[in-house]
């Protein structure tokens, strides 16, 4: 019976080895045919023999090649060296700049660091240890999307994942890399199903009829098809706290089980100040045809008739669970009407200018208190500015705002940027909150200080067009 070969190793270190050990072969090769071509003058000199130009031309010929194969060799070794170093580290949880890995993978690595930072061990900064807290919330996150994917994975998922025709990515589990491409991947969602990476789409017409292929033969069957074409809410997005239990819901169809689990922290959240929004998609044929938003912590009773519109479109809803009322807090009629209005209305709340200006002036104590998270010690000052380096094209305040909110952000741009550039934005993500400047039209007039266009009166705008007043922008 035949024995199995070893897989090969198509790792960067695999690869490296392999190039050693033929550049060492290569070298063998050369000394053997530089002995060879000695034996050819028997002893002899060949300074003044017919042929003996032409045996010395070939013999620089062979020496030259030795010498650059042993420059060669010395510098595959150094990167073979690195290259198992790196592996050495990535085997303690760290990456080849020294900090710590960030993967699924290495997450029980990250809660351990942190909790040395906590016993005054870690020879971590401050700040290092707090990008690591963000990051690990991220982390877990994307772990239990992955995980979600796993559970539910269709089976025309599951064969064209046992085919070999794809490789899953170690950092990102969601993430499928196509083998023969490059750079090009399908992510699998929370329902199993495989759907068109954003990050890594497709560009030429061959990626694409490859994309299309795969995307086609793992489509669900006519009886899953049916499913997904029901009428059914679902969470789109919403504010989530790990440390008081609250997860991301994000992409979880709403069933009577997870609105009990809801009520019972909207009870829990109520003793406390503040809220958290959950956005909810109202889905029928595969479209969304309404959203409504809830402030979980407002409490049950306030927030009874937007859990019963929920409920509506849960399978099997008993009547009794859509007319029951709720004894645990006192509730008004001004509070139903408030919550009966926001369920029946399209989309989002629009915000107050009073909410805007809380707001405001809560993003600049944001960027105050990101001064002062950095004026510790002169690593944490120097790390800063290292990545304040990134966006010059910022304010001080905005390059504050970014690093506070995404510590290893590389650019900020803009939605309608980001479209040019190819990358999609998916619904639920959040972007990073930043002051933009504003232009206002407008006039002065002694008395009066600025005047904006939106506030002349009528007397303005006659004057305004018949050129005795020039509109400013400020």
């Amino acid at each position: 019976m035949a024995e199995e070969k070893e897989p090969l190793d198509n790792s960067r270190l695999g690869k490296s080895k392999r190039k050693l050990v033929r550049l060492q072969n290569e070298l063998n090769d050369q000394f053997q045919k530089l002995f060879d071509h000695q034996k050819l003058t028997n002893g002899q000199p060949m300074n003044d023999k017919r042929n003996g130009r032409s045996w010395f031309n070939q013999q620089e010929q062979i020496e030259n090649k030795i010498q650059s194969l042993r420059e060669e060799i010395k510098q595959q070794e150094k990167q073979v060296e690195k290259l198992e170093r790196q592996e050495e580290l990535k085997e303690m949880g760290y990456n080849k700049y020294g900090g710590l890995d960030m993967t699924i993978e290495n997450i029980p690595r990250l809660k351990e660091e942190i909790e040395r930072f906590e016993k005054g061990e870690s020879t971590f900064s401050a700040a290092t240890i707090r990008k690591y807290q963000r990051k690990l919330e991220t982390l877990e996150q994307l772990k239990e999307r992955s995980e979600k994917g796993k559970e539910n994975l269709l089976p025309e998922v599951q064969a064209i994942i046992d085919s070999g025709r794809m490789t899953q990515w170690k950092k990102n589990p969601t993430i499928y890399f196509l083998k023969g491409y490059r750079k090009v991947a399908l992510e699998l969602n929370e329902n199993g199903g495989f759907e068109e990476s954003k990050k890594y789409q497709a560009t030429s017409e061959e990626e694409k009829a490859a994309v299309r292929e795969l995307l086609e033969e793992s489509a669900p069957t006519e009886s899953l098809k049916e499913k997904d074409g029901d009428h059914f809410y679902r969470v789109e997005f919403n504010e989530n706290d790990p440390e008081k239990g609250l997860k991301s819901y994000g992409g979880e169809i709403v069933t009577l089980e997870l609105i009990d689990q809801l009520k019972t922290l909207d009870n829990q959240y109520a003793a406390e100040a503040g809220y958290y929004k959950f956005y909810f998609e109202e889905v029928k044929n595969g479209e969304v045809v309404d959203q409504i938003r809830m402030d979980l912590g407002d409490g049950v009773n306030s927030n009874q008739p937007i859990y019963l519109e929920l409920a509506k479109l849960c399978e099997q809803v008993p009547e009794k669970e859509q007319k029951q009322t709720v004894k645990n807090e006192p509730v008004s009629k001004e509070q139903v009407e408030s919550k009966e209005t926001k369920t029946r209305q399209k989309g989002y709340q629009k915000r107050t200018a009073e909410e805007i200006k809380q707001e405001v002036k809560s993003l600049s104590q944001q960027a105050l208190d990101a001064v002062k998270k950095h004026t510790h010690s002169p690593e944490d000052v120097k790390e800063l500015l290292n990545f304040m380096s990134r966006f010059p094209e910022r304010s001080f305040r905005n390059q504050l705002l970014i690093e506070e909110q995404f510590p290893g952000a590389t650019a900020c741009l803009g939605r309608a940027t980001l479209k040019k550039e190819g990358i999609y934005i998916k619904k639920g993500e959040q972007g990073n909150k930043i002051f933009v400047r504003k232009t206002v039209k407008g006039f002065y007039e002694k008395g009066r200080g600025f005047v904006r266009e939106t506030e002349a009166t009528p007397e303005d705008k006659k004057r305004i067009e018949s050129d005795q007043k020039t509109l400013l922008h400020d």
